[in-house]
């Protein structure tokens, strides 16, 4: 199993599909660099963010 369907497997079992977030997947890419983010969830899970260069800033 890979980390990307681990990810989507821990999304879909415990927490709303709106947590998860692929830097490959246009739409997702869009709302990072926007700093827009599910504000009330617990966790956020990013796949693939190691692309993003500035990555620092989603602190």
């Amino acid at each position: 199993m890979g980390k990307t369907t681990l990810a989507k497997e821990i999304v879909a079992a415990h927490f709303n599909v709106s947590n998860y977030l692929n830097w490959d997947y246009q739409p997702d890419r869009k709302k990072i660099i926007a700093g827009i983010l599910p504000a009330e969830e617990s966790l956020i899970i990013f796949d693939e963010i190691h692309k993003y260069k500035k990555m620092e800033k989603l602190r």
